[in-house]
């Protein structure tokens, strides 16, 4: 009598582990490009978009199992287009606009996104895949615009006071003092 209750514990375990969903995901979920100049591109960050596994009323076939869809139009159009959004630019590598499963199976595709600032500051942005099968899958996307690093103010304020005043002068001292505290 106590195995056949542990038996009936087992396929009561089993059976409800087979007909629940999992939820979409993005994975990874999050990233933080940092600090890149305004309008430079940073490394492109690669992620995969992968939908819910359908439950399965009917191991082992699942052949009564629902259909699920994750919307993808998040990322601007099928495989190949590259879309900007807020900051952001967004090339799918794979994935089709909407991700489907049938069965067992869950599908999965991959894009990337790069950061490419036009603003200072921090920048974010959440994009959101709709999961018929469950909650909304989410990918938060973080990073800080910043101002361009100037080059050669220096060097051309000094050739600016070397030509303007003549050598040995007490402006042409004070110009070159003062174009010495510029940024290089």
């Amino acid at each position: 009598m106590k195995r056949i209750g542990v038996v009936a514990v087992v396929l009561t375990t089993v059976i409800a582990a087979a007909s629940t969903a999992q939820a979409a995901s993005v994975t990874p979920s999050s990233t933080d490009y940092g600090a890149v100049p305004i309008g430079a591109t940073s490394s492109p960050q690669q992620f995969l978009l992968s939908s819910a596994t359908p439950p399965c009323p009917d191991p082992p076939g699942c052949l009564s199992s629902p259909v699920y869809f994750v919307d993808a139009s998040a990322l601007g159009g099928g495989p190949g287009m590259t879309t900007s959004i807020g900051g952001f630019s967004v090339h799918n590598i794979d994935c089709p606009t909407a991700l489907s499963t049938f069965g067992a199976n869950a599908a999965s595709c991959r894009f990337e996104v790069s950061f490419v600032p036009t603003t200072s500051g921090p920048i974010m942005k959440t994009l959101s895949f709709t999961d018929t099968g469950g909650p909304t899958a989410t990918l938060s996307l973080t990073g800080a615009g910043v101002p361009p690093a100037t080059t050669g103010q220096q060097a051309a304020a000094i050739k600016k006071c070397k030509k303007k005043y003549r050598k040995g002068s007490v402006k042409r001292k004070k110009c070159l003092t003062r174009a010495r505290k510029l940024p290089v």
